[in-house]
C-alpha cells in the first residue's frame, strides 16, 4: 500500500495532466487517511479555484495555512481568491503573510500595492509597487501606479520619473502619458506637458478629455490658434453631451485609468463638466485670436445646452462688452450673478467681477445706478460671508514694522505690475514687511522681480477664498491691499472674510461696494472733494496717484508727423470696450470738424475681427469717413508697439473708461491726449495725469470743447510741435514718475490707516496722513 507522500505524489500527477477528476478524488482519500496533511488541503483549494469555486477554494487554503503556516505559496494562493471574491482587507494580510516568509515574485508585490491602493493605504500601497519595480524594472505598470500616487502626495518630480521610467518600458500607454503632463504641468515645465498630451492622444484619439485638457495647457501657454484646434477637437468628438456613441473609456481623476464604456446617460453625466470648460475654454481661445464674432458663437451654443453656465455667462458679457453691446454684456453678467451664490466661492468671485468690471464701462450706468449696483453685488456676493468673520489678535502698536499684503493676480507683466513695481522697490522695509498673494497661473520674470521684492510670496492659485483668507491671517497681516479688484482673475471676495484688521482697494477705478473694505486710495483729479460718485470706503486722496518707471529705452518720438504728412493723425491704443458708440460718434465729429484728418486705432488684434471692424467703422461711414479710419491688428514687441506713436500727431481719449497706461505711453512718445472726464473716478484718469504734467489745456469740460481742441490742435501744428519736443522731460520731470514720493505718500497714508485701528476707531472719522515719515 502507498504511503501519504506517494499517494501525494500520485495526485500531484493526475492534477498536472489535467485528470482534475482524480486528483480531487485521491487528494480527499489522503485528507482522509491523514486530517493534517496540509499540503493535501492546499492543493483541493487549487483544484476548486480552478473550477471557479473560489469561495470554497478559500477556505481549503485557509485551513492549509492553519497546519502548515510557514508555506508562502499557500498564502499566496489565498490572498489571490480572497482578492478575487472582493474579500481585499483579508486579501492584504495574506498576500503580507506570503511576503514575509519569502521574497515572492514582483507580481506579488504589484498585486498585494493594487490592493492596497483600494483599501485607501496609499503609502503602504506605494512602497508595494515599489518593491515590485525593484524585484523586476520592466514593470510597466507597477511605475504607473506608483506615479500616479506619488502624484497624488504631491511628489510631482517623483512622480514625473515613474511616468517616464514607466514610457521607457512601454509607451503604448496612454494614461502613463497623461499622468506624465499633470506632473510635468505640476512641475511647471508646461511645454513638456502639452508634449506628453499630445503623445496621449495619439494613443487615445477618440477620448473628449484630452484634446480639453490640451487645449487649457495651450491657452495658458499664449498658443491661442494651437488651443483652439484642441478644444474644436474636443467638441467635434462630443457635439452633444446626450449624444456620446464612442465606446472609448475617459481618463479621469489624476489620471487614474480608463473607465469602461458607459451607457449614454451616465456617460454624458461624466463628460459635461469636463466638456463645459472645454466648450468655454474654446470661446476664450477665439476671443484671445480676436475671432469675437466666432467667440460669441460659441458661448451661445454653450448656453443653448445649459443656459446656466455662470462662467460662459460672465465670459459672454466680456465679449459682448468687447463689441460694444454694453447692455447686452451687463445682462449677461447680471444673470451670472444671480446663478452664482456665494458658497460658490469661484463662480461668486468670477460673477462680481464680470458685473463690477462691465458697469464702469457702460455709459448708460450714472453714479447713482453704479453705486446702486455695487450695493446689490455686495448682498449677493459678499454679505453671506460677514457673519463668520473673526476678530484680529493682530498687536495694535501703533509705532511697530507693519505687515503689508498685496492680494492681486497681476504681479506679472501687465499694466498694475508696472505700476506697482516702483512702489515695492521703493518701500522701507525698517518699517514694512510686505506679503505678495499672487493668483499668478504662469509667473514670468516681471513676477519674480516681485517674489524677490517680497518679504513673503504666496501662490494662491487653486485655493478658494476662505483658504486665501486663512493664509493671510496666519501670516499676520495687518493692512491687506486688494489691486485692481474688479478686473483680471483678482479676488476681491477674499476681503468678504476679512482676513486682515484693515483693508485697501487700490489700483480699482469705483467703489468696491465692500463694506468691509476700509480705504480706496485715489487723488484730488480722480475723486475730487465733494464729488457726485460715492464709495463705501473712506477715500484717502494722495498727492498724486499714478506713478510710473521711466521707459528707458523707448524710441525717440521724432518731429510732429503732421508737418511731414500734411494733416493731423489721431490714435487711440485703448481696449476697444472702452470705445462706446458715444465715443466713436464723438470720434467721427472730429474727423468732420478737421478736414484730411486721420485716426489711427489699435489694440494688439483686436480689429482683425470682422465683427469689430464692422462696428467700429459703421460711424465713420454714416458721414462719408471711413476711408480715413485706420485700423491696425498686428501684435508688436513694446518698442514696436511705441514707435507707432511716432505718426501720431494727437490722441483722443475713450470716456467714460478714460486711458490710463495708454495715455502714459502716450506721453512719454510726445503725443498729448485730450480727454473728456466726467463725474465718476474711472472718466478721470487721464485727466489726472494731464493736470500732474501741467497738460490741463488738453482737458476737456464737454464733447463740443474736445472737438474744438482737436481743430486747434490741427490749426496750430507749431504748438504742438513745441509740447512733442518736450513733453518726455516734462513727465520724467513730474510726479508720474517720481516713485520715491509716492512711495512716502503711500507710506504715511499706511501708517495712518494703522494707528487708527490701534486707536479703535473706524475709517469714518477724519484721517490725514500727515507730514511726517511713515
Amino acid at each position: 500500500m502507498a504511503t501519504i507522500a506517494e499517494a501525494l505524489a500520485i495526485a500531484m500527477e493526475h492534477h498536472q495532466a489535467g485528470r482534475l477528476q482524480e486528483a480531487e478524488i485521491l487528494y480527499a482519500r489522503i485528507i482522509e487517511a491523514d486530517p493534517e496533511q496540509a499540503g493535501a488541503r492546499y492543493l483541493l483549494g487549487m483544484l476548486a479555484a480552478q473550477a471557479g469555486r473560489l469561495d470554497v477554494a478559500e477556505r481549503r487554503m485557509a485551513a492549509a495555512t492553519v497546519l502548515a503556516p510557514d508555506v508562502a505559496d499557500q498564502h499566496l494562493h489565498r490572498a489571490m481568491a480572497l482578492d478575487t471574491l472582493g474579500r481585499h482587507a483579508e486579501a492584504a494580510v495574506a498576500y503580507r503573510h506570503a511576503l514575509a516568509l519569502r521574497a515572492g515574485p514582483p507580481h506579488a508585490f504589484f498585486n498585494l500595492g493594487v490592493l492596497l491602493r483600494r483599501l485607501g493605504r496609499a503609502g503602504e500601497a506605494a512602497e508595494a509597487f515599489a518593491q515590485a519595480v525593484a524585484g523586476d524594472p520592466t514593470q510597466a505598470a507597477a511605475l504607473l501606479n506608483l506615479g500616479e500616487l506619488r502624484l497624488a502626495a504631491g511628489d510631482a518630480a517623483g512622480a514625473a520619473a515613474a511616468f517616464e521610467e514607466s514610457a521607457r518600458v512601454d509607451d503604448g500607454h496612454a494614461s502613463v502619458w497623461m499622468g506624465l503632463a499633470t506632473a510635468r504641468q505640476r512641475l511647471g515645465d508646461l511645454d513638456g506637458a502639452v508634449a506628453a498630451l499630445r503623445r496621449a492622444i495619439a494613443l487615445r484619439p477618440h477620448d473628449e478629455a484630452l484634446p480639453a485638457k490640451l487645449g487649457v495647457l495651450l491657452q495658458t501657454l499664449g498658443r491661442h490658434r494651437e488651443a483652439v484646434n484642441a478644444f474644436h477637437r474636443a467638441v467635434v468628438l462630443a457635439p452633444d453631451w446626450t449624444e456620446v456613441t464612442h465606446a472609448m473609456g475617459l481618463s479621469l481623476g489624476t489620471f487614474g485609468g480608463p473607465v469602461p464604456s458607459l451607457p449614454v446617460q451616465r456617460r454624458a453625466m461624466v463628460l459635461k463638466p469636463l466638456l463645459e470648460p472645454a466648450r468655454l475654454s474654446h470661446a476664450i481661445a477665439l476671443h484671445d485670436l480676436a475671432r469675437m464674432g466666432d467667440a460669441r458663437a460659441a458661448l451661445e451654443r454653450l448656453l443653448a445646452l445649459n443656459p446656466a453656465q455662470s462662467d460662459a455667462l460672465c465670459f459672454l458679457g466680456s465679449v459682448m462688452r468687447d463689441l460694444g453691446d454694453h447692455a447686452a454684456a451687463n445682462d449677461a453678467a447680471r444673470r451670472a450673478v444671480l446663478l452664482a451664490p456665494a458658497s460658490q466661492a469661484q463662480g461668486s468671485q468670477a460673477a462680481y467681477r464680470a458685473f463690477a468690471a462691465g458697469m464702469v464701462y457702460d455709459p448708460a450706468f450714472d453714479e447713482a445706478a453704479r453705486f446702486a449696483a455695487h450695493r446689490w453685488l455686495e448682498e449677493r456676493c459678499a454679505r453671506p460671508h460677514y457673519a463668520a468673520i473673526r476678530p484680529h489678535a493682530n498687536t495694535p502698536d501703533p509705532a511697530r514694522r507693519i505687515r503689508i499684503g498685496y492680494l492681486s493676480s497681476d504681479l506679472r507683466a501687465h499694466p498694475v505690475a508696472r505700476n506697482l513695481e516702483p512702489v515695492f522697490a521703493g518701500h522701507d522695509r525698517s518699517r514694512f514687511a510686505v506679503f505678495c498673494y499672487a493668483e499668478v497661473e504662469l509667473p514670468d520674470a516681471v513676477s519674480e522681480r516681485f517674489r524677490a521684492m517680497s518679504d513673503g510670496w504666496r501662490g494662491i492659485a487653486g485655493l478658494d477664498d476662505a483658504q486665501v483668507a486663512d493664509l493671510i491671517r496666519a501670516d499676520g497681516i495687518d493692512i491687506l491691499v486688494s489691486l485692481a479688484g474688479r478686473f483680471d482673475r483678482n479676488r476681491p471676495l477674499v476681503c468678504a472674510h476679512r482676513p486682515a484688521p484693515v483693508q485697501v482697494s487700490f489700483h480699482d477705478v469705483a467703489t468696491s461696494g465692500l463694506s468691509v473694505m476700509d480705504y480706496l486710495i485715489a487723488d484730488r483729479v480722480l475723486v475730487p472733494p465733494h464729488g457726485a460718485e460715492r464709495f463705501t470706503e473712506r477715500v484717502i486722496r494722495l498727492p498724486s496717484y499714478y506713478v510710473h518707471a521711466p521707459m528707458d529705452g523707448a524710441p525717440d518720438p521724432g518731429p510732429l508727423p503732421a508737418v511731414a504728412a500734411g494733416h493731423v493723425t489721431f490714435g487711440s491704443f485703448n481696449n476697444p470696450g472702452k470705445i462706446s458708440g458715444a465715443v466713436l460718434e464723438l470720434w467721427a465729429e472730429v474727423l468732420a470738424a478737421v478736414p484730411g484728418s486721420r485716426l489711427v486705432l489699435k489694440y494688439n488684434a483686436a480689429f482683425a475681427d470682422p465683427a469689430q471692424r464692422a462696428r467700429v467703422l459703421a460711424p465713420f461711414a454714416r458721414r462719408g469717413l471711413a476711408e480715413r479710419v485706420t485700423l491696425l491688428s498686428v501684435m508688436h514687441t513694446r518698442d514696436e508697439h511705441l514707435a507707432l506713436y511716432r505718426g501720431i500727431d494727437v490722441a483722443l481719449d475713450p470716456f467714460p473708461f478714460s486711458g490710463s497706461t495708454t495715455t502714459f505711453e502716450a506721453l512719454w512718445m510726445g503725443v498729448p491726449v485730450i480727454t473728456l472726464p466726467g463725474q465718476a473716478m474711472v472718466s478721470r484718469w487721464t485727466a489726472a495725469m494731464l493736470r500732474t504734467a501741467g497738460l490741463e489745456d488738453f482737458i476737456a469740460e464737454s464733447a463740443g470743447a474736445y472737438v474744438a481742441l482737436a481743430r486747434r490742435c490741427a490749426a496750430d501744428t507749431g504748438w504742438l510741435s513745441a509740447i512733442r519736443g518736450g513733453l518726455r522731460e516734462r513727465v520724467r520731470g513730474s510726479a508720474i514718475t517720481d516713485a520715491h514720493g509716492k512711495v512716502r505718500h503711500l507710506e504715511r497714508a499706511f501708517r495712518a490707516m494703522w494707528r487708527r485701528w490701534c486707536a479703535g476707531r473706524t475709517p469714518a472719522g477724519p484721517l490725514s496722513p500727515g507730514p511726517g515719515p511713515a
